[in-house]
Order: C-alpha cells, then sequence, then structure tokens
C-alpha cells in the first residue's frame, strides 16, 4: 500500500513542527497545501522529487514568494498541472482584501509507479468562505473542480477542501462522486493549539466539527486513514494507505 500524507502547512509558520513529522513518518507521497516555494529546498534534502502548482503570490519574511500545493515523492511519477479557474501566468499578488477572488484554483495530478502498479492521485485546495457553509464563488470553483476532474481516470483525490461535512452542502455534491475516506470519528481536522481562530469566540464550535482536509476516492482505490496528526501545522496532516483493487 502507498503511503500518502496530505496537510495544509500555513506557510512557512510551521517548519520545525513540519519536517521532524516528515522525517519520522517516511511518506511515499507527500501533497501540501498553503506551500511556499521555499519548503521544496528542504524537500529535496531529503530526497524527494517535488512539483509545484502556485496559486497567489505572498509576503513571507519581507518577501514575495509564491504559495500554492506541491506533491513530493521519491517513487517514479508523471504528473500535470490543470488550473480550473485563473492561469498560471497571471498570479495576483495578495492584499489581504479579496484575495480568494484573486487566486488561481488547480489541481496536481500525478500518475505515480508504485511497485507494479500505477497509482493517480490529484491534489488541491479549495476556495474557503467565511463561515464554512457554500456561497456562490466556492459553488463556482468546486464546480469547476469537478467538471475538469470528471475527465480524468479514476482517481484519489486529497487536501484541504474547506467544505465542512454537516455544513457545507457541497461535501454532499463531492460525496455523489467519491467516497469520504476520513472516519467520521474525526469530526475537525483544524488544530485549536495552533490555528489563528484558537482563542477566538467563535459562533461556531470549528474545532469541534469542521472537517476540511479530506482523502476522496474512486474505484478501484481504497483508502485506510492511520490517523489525523495534529501537532504539525495549524491543520493536521492526514496519514493513510492508499491500496489499488484488482
Amino acid at each position: 500500500m502507498l503511503k500518502l500524507i496530505t496537510l495544509n502547512i500555513e506557510m512557512n509558520k510551521h517548519y520545525q513542527r513540519l519536517l521532524p513529522f516528515l522525517d519520522e513518518e517516511v511518506p511515499d507521497v507527500v501533497c501540501l497545501q498553503e506551500a511556499p516555494e521555499s519548503i521544496l529546498s528542504y524537500l529535496h534534502e531529503r530526497g524527494f522529487v517535488t512539483v509545484f502548482a502556485p496559486m497567489i503570490i505572498k509576503e513571507l519574511n519581507g518577501e514575495k514568494e509564491k504559495v500554492g500545493v506541491a506533491l513530493a515523492t521519491k517513487l517514479p511519477f508523471s504528473t500535470q498541472k490543470v488550473y480550473y479557474h485563473g492561469i498560471e501566468e497571471n498570479l495576483a499578488i495578495a492584499n489581504g482584501e479579496d484575495d480568494r477572488r484573486n487566486t488561481a484554483f488547480v489541481y496536481l495530478l500525478a500518475d505515480i509507479e508504485f511497485g507494479d502498479t500505477n497509482y493517480r492521485l490529484a491534489t488541491t485546495h479549495m476556495a474557503d468562505t467565511d463561515d464554512g457553509r457554500e456561497d456562490g464563488f466556492q459553488i463556482m470553483v468546486m464546480n469547476k473542480l469537478l467538471s475538469a476532474l470528471s475527465k480524468e481516470e479514476s482517481h484519489c483525490l486529497c487536501g484541504d477542501l474547506n467544505m465542512p461535512r454537516g455544513f457545507n452542502t457541497l461535501y454532499d455534491d463531492v460525496t455523489k462522486i467519491y467516497h469520504d475516506a476520513i472516519p467520521k470519528h474525526y469530526q475537525s481536522s483544524l488544530d485549536k493549539n495552533l490555528h489563528k481562530s484558537g482563542n477566538k469566540k467563535l459562533d461556531q464550535p470549528i474545532f469541534d466539527c469542521y472537517m476540511v482536509d479530506y482523502i476522496f476516492t474512486q474505484s478501484p482505490y481504497e483508502a485506510k486513514v492511520e490517523k489525523m496528526q495534529f501537532g504539525v501545522s495549524d491543520h493536521a496532516g492526514v496519514v493513510a494507505y492508499i491500496s489499488k483493487l484488482a
């Protein structure tokens, strides 16, 4: 079985937690969201080959840096970037006002050779909303994502989808097409100790019921989630084993 970790790393804020976590887990494939381009050099030092798809430009440590999704593996693979809303050639610079509408949304699609078997894996970071419930913009972007993915062969989809199950109706749309591999006893993937909202009084108990980080599968793939690892970023890392049935 292919060992996968998917995780929103909140830019460069948690490298001191993230990198030891990856060293200890030794995954076959790593999918990162909200990843700055600078993370790639740390992954290369660990022997990973990486692919990066930028979504927006942000100021980190006083310098402008591309931020997006990344996939890393030590296995033979091929990959493609699919921008389903916006384009890579016209990345916006974040200004804190309406960044999500200026973001270029993309998924990475990789064919990974594991033993004698080819695994197809996609990762993305979906538009968020203020309260976790869908709005017109998120619906539009999600529809574009699902339309693009419908043209792909069977695959696993992982990442930060920003649609809490039980709150966001887009979850129902996605699970008509995919199987949600995250066990229901995991009710939130946000880390109260590290998330920016951890000390805020909120209308919704997001640290009790906002699951936003997922692994979705289509036949013949199955995913067994080993754990949700908290303490590595403002989101939990999902550690799972992917199998492909004959």
